[in-house]
């Protein structure tokens, strides 16, 4: 019974993290186009000082 009870629970947890790290994924490429676009001086001038 415990066995059972362990699969479950972590079934329903695996659902739950599932659309949660798909929306984090989302905001991270949101974030990453939005700053391709309205940051283009400051990461040039970034990768030029790691150089």
């Amino acid at each position: 019974m415990k066995a059972q009870k362990q699969k479950a629970c972590s079934k329903a947890g695996f659902l739950n993290l599932a659309p949660l790290t798909g929306i984090a994924f989302a905001s991270n490429w949101l974030i990453n186009k939005l700053n391709l676009k309205t940051l283009p001086v400051k990461t040039t001038r970034m990768t030029t000082n790691q150089n």
